[in-house]
């Protein structure tokens, strides 16, 4: 997905102002995403947020759900998602992000995002 976004953001550049565009921050997203719950915790904590608590919530909820895996906006993902929420770690990991987030200060666009975290290390597709 990531690859997909940068190669249309590069299209569009010749016909777009150098500001940071929506893609820009959809790559982020993306990327923030590919880092899974405890990446995305420890990265607010070593360079503050780059996004709003609802947008952090989004990822945490598509890891959990497995929701970014199938695209789906089934009965499946809605009781998926409703279990993920139930889940002791879950509620760890949003009572953390409340923490970070009443504590950090917005960062530039700019702010690096490390690789992507090992297949081994992602959130297990709980819709397979």
């Amino acid at each position: 997905m990531v690859r997909n976004i940068l190669a249309l953001q590069q299209n569009l550049t010749n016909i777009a102002l150098p500001e940071e565009s929506g893609l820009d921050k959809a790559r982020r997203f993306y990327e923030m995403y590919d880092l899974g719950a405890d990446g995305i915790l420890k990265h607010i904590a070593e360079h503050g947020a780059a996004f709003s608590l609802d947008n952090y919530r989004r990822m945490l909820d598509f890891i959990y759900s497995g929701s970014g895996q199938t695209g789906g906006l089934g009965a499946g993902r809605a009781a998926s998602l409703a279990e993920a929420r139930q889940s002791d770690q879950y509620e760890a990991h949003v009572r953390r992000l409340r923490e970070l987030l009443s504590q950090a200060q917005p960062t530039p666009a700019s702010a690096p995002v490390p690789a992507q975290r090992p297949a081994s290390a992602r959130a297990p597709n709980m819709m397979a």
